[in-house]
């Protein structure tokens, strides 16, 4: 039964980061912050990953000449027969991916 579970946990977040998720590459460098990137006026180092309170998103700073890739959930229309497990922790004040739709 726990196997079941497990499987059934790993699959929806699987489809949670692959199918939900939109990313994109941008610039994010600010001169007032050099070797950094910038999102929303929080620096970022490089290799650093922020999530954001106000949205669900990630952004992770992939270097010092500030790209970075931000990911967002897509829009994802609910299933009138979508019901979600009480044993799979999400929500909207939940981190990225977690706070992502999953139905």
């Amino acid at each position: 039964m726990n196997v079941f579970i497990s499987a059934t946990i790993i699959l929806i977040l699987i489809a949670i980061t692959t199918v939900g998720a939109e990313n994109t590459d941008q610039s994010l460098a600010d001169d007032s912050f050099p070797d950094q990137c910038v999102y929303k006026g929080i620096p970022l180092d490089p290799d650093d990953i922020y999530y954001p309170a106000d949205e669900c998103a990630s952004v992770s700073c992939l270097d010092s000449d500030g790209l970075a890739t931000i990911s967002r959930c897509e829009p994802i229309e609910k299933a009138d027969d979508c019901e979600i497990s009480p044993n799979i922790d999400s929500g909207p004040e939940m981190d990225f991916p977690y706070c992502c739709e999953i139905c």
